[in-house]
């Protein structure tokens, strides 16, 4: 029987960061393939308030898939880098990437199964561009009492 526990947000966002390095100075190559392909690794880390050197990791990587994938978040970049504080937004974006690249079909599927079992994610606040502007009513000033 699994134990739960919880965790500080600083350190599961460091465990999270830096999970492939970690993997790479173990000698750990499934497990860095495993999380490398791992659509809600990457939707986790791309939404931490700093998700380190995304880029310069995955350029490490020969494989066809991988290099794609590098290649989808760097096109990505403006909308993938701003955290929005719930995992599966985030996947929402990256699986918009992915879909439009056939290498990442697996990803994609693999998102799309994540993100459906998932539910859908909190409601996120208002863009102000959509908020209504509705006109106030005049507020006449009353007319001012003569001093003598």
């Amino acid at each position: 029987m699994g134990v739960k526990v919880a965790i500080n947000d600083a350190t599961r966002d460091l465990i999270i960061r830096d999970a492939l390095q970690e993997c790479r100075n173990a000698g750990d190559q499934e497990a860095l393939l495993s999380f490398t392909r791992s659509f809600r690794y990457w939707a986790l880390r791309l939404d931490l308030p700093d998700p380190g050197s995304v880029d310069d990791e995955l350029a490490e990587f020969t494989e066809p898939d991988l290099r794609a994938l590098r290649c989808a978040i760097r096109a990505g970049w403006p909308v993938l880098r701003t955290p929005t504080g719930d995992w599966r937004r985030k996947g929402a974006a990256l699986l918009a990437e992915a879909e439009r690249t056939p290498l990442l079909a697996s990803l994609a599927a693999q998102g799309r199964g994540d993100l459906a079992g998932a539910g859908p994610p909190p409601e996120a606040p208002p863009e102000l561009s959509a908020v209504e502007i509705r006109p106030q009513p005049v507020i006449k000033p009353r007319p001012r009492a003569a001093w003598a």
